[in-house]
């Protein structure tokens, strides 16, 4: 999928948040977008998954055919994990995936078991959302969005809430799963952009 930002700006009241995007994410590359807490990688990453519309500007979604795509049905395309998502607190973890896939299917044929081997999360399923650290959240939130069948990957500060041992585990998920998709990694922290083939900094569209 090749995503075509023009001249995207966006203002919340009287404040401009972010001024004249004009970039293009293109497939099979992993990008990153750097900046400072509450700079606008978040507002950037809801507009390219359509949370959001830009005040000004367009953005235009062009699949592997060469169709545009409606920005109505991108939605289908996109799968994203990011401080501004959550898991459903009442449900049991085996609860929470069986109704996440309702909406979406997991990527290279993988079935639900496959799901949870490579999650490797030590937890009986039946353990309640609410139960859980916020590592053991994330990672289960990471997995989802990470091994859905989807063309565009956003991930909004990955590495939050990981230890070392999480970190790595992230880390070769995305590698093994990046193939044929556009993956957009939105951090502060170094360690998130590693992967990254491309960076821009969100200082550069004040």
């Amino acid at each position: 999928m090749i995503i075509d930002l023009h001249k995207v700006s966006k203002r919340y009241t009287s404040e401009w948040i972010l001024r004249n995007v004009s970039y293009q994410f293109q497939g099979d590359n992993i990008y990153g977008v750097k900046g400072s807490n509450g700079s606008g990688k978040s507002t950037l990453v809801k507009m390219i998954a359509g949370y959001l519309s830009p005040t000004v500007g367009t953005i235009i979604f062009t699949n592997q055919k060469g169709a545009e795509v409606s920005k109505d049905d991108i939605y289908k395309s996109v799968s994203l994990w990011g401080p501004h998502v959550s898991l459903i607190n009442e449900l049991s973890i085996k609860e929470m995936v069986d109704y996440y896939l309702k909406f979406k299917t997991l990527r290279s044929n993988l079935s639900k078991e496959d799901f949870f081997d490579i999650l490797r999360l030590p937890l009986p399923k039946t353990r309640r959302i609410n139960s859980l650290s916020s590592g053991q959240a994330q990672r289960i939130g990471l997995a989802l969005s990470i091994l859905s069948d989807t063309d565009i990957l956003l991930l909004d500060e990955p590495g939050s809430y990981l230890d070392e041992s999480s970190s790595k585990w992230l880390y070769n998920l995305i590698n093994d799963h990046r193939d044929s998709r556009t993956v957009v990694i939105s951090s502060n922290e170094v360690r998130d952009l590693q992967l990254c083939n491309q960076t821009i900094s969100i200082s550069d569209y004040k």
